[in-house]
């Protein structure tokens, strides 16, 4: 039998090469496009990302990033820092623009040393009811009152399996998009071969949301979160929308290509009424 340290290098080593972003060229963000904030949630500070001026008649769209550097480069010790080396959230929101948020996980963005924060809420437990739980407070702080406008969840990578994990308990979330995103936890770890994630709540389990109102996006050259993965977890969400994304993997180039995405994305909510207020 192998000794843990193995298991933890195989383990870690996946989950680093599974959340960095490459180069997308034609991306950047402009300096002024962002504003940051810090946002309470439950038990644990958030950084909040607000992209351009809010339109009123729009739907607020929400990013949440992939799971960053939960371990060390080597794949022994958990990160001390798991900030990914290139958020890709970020630049999704500057190109949607509109007031769009970016809603950062407790203990990321130069809080790993906060209260309650430990290796724990970004390894095997990056899914848990602590981290979902504060997200979920964390967004009701920040989402207009009245609520109005229908919420988008729009999640990358790990993001997404956070998305599908908050939209049960925000009520004014009326659509959840993904993007390359391990909705299937447990057959992600066992595809690698990786440990399970233990701590961590399963996105499969939680209620759908409105039929055509859920879309997860595949990309087609994906090796960490492949196509066929996404597909078989989305055959287990009722009314749940597939696209493939051609000659994507899994960190290019999103922020390139989401224009296109987005205004089949919009379209697609507009015309199963996802968007509808009230």
């Amino acid at each position: 039998m192998e000794p843990k340290w193995f298991a933890a290098v195989l383990s870690g080593a996946a989950l680093v090469a599974g959340c960095r972003a490459g180069p997308d060229a034609g991306s950047a963000i402009p300096a002024s496009s962002i504003e940051a904030r810090e946002v309470a949630g439950l038990g644990f500070a958030h950084q909040l990302l607000v992209a351009g001026a809010v339109r009123a008649d729009d739907p607020q769209y929400v990013f949440l990033e992939g799971d960053g550097r939960p371990w060390s480069p080597d794949g022994r010790h958990p990160a001390t820092d798991p900030d990914p080396v290139r958020a890709i959230a970020p630049e999704l929101a500057a190109v949607q623009g509109g007031g769009a948020l970016v809603l950062g996980r407790p203990c990321y963005h130069g809080r790993a040393e906060d209260p309650g924060c430990g290796p724990a809420l970004w390894t095997d437990g990056r899914y848990s009811e602590p981290v979902v739980a504060s997200m979920v407070a964390a967004l009701d702080r920040v989402l207009e009152t009245p609520r109005s406008r229908p919420v988008v969840l729009v999640g990358y990578s790990g993001g997404g399996a956070l998305a599908l994990l908050i939209a049960n308990r925000v009520p004014a979330v009326r659509a959840v998009v993904t993007l390359a995103s391990n909705l299937d936890v447990d057959a992600w770890a066992s595809l690698h071969g990786y440990q399970p994630l233990a701590r961590s709540l399963d996105p499969l389990v939680t209620r759908s949301v409105r039929p055509g109102c859920e879309i997860h996006i595949a990309a087609e050259r994906d090796t960490v979160v492949p196509p066929s993965l996404i597909r078989s977890a989305a055959e287990q969400r009722p009314g749940a929308l597939v696209w493939i994304e051609g000659g994507a993997d899994h960190a290019c180039c999103w922020g390139s290509r989401w224009p296109a995405i987005a205004a089949r994305v919009s379209a697609q909510l507009e015309s199963a009424g996802c968007l509808a207020r009230g």
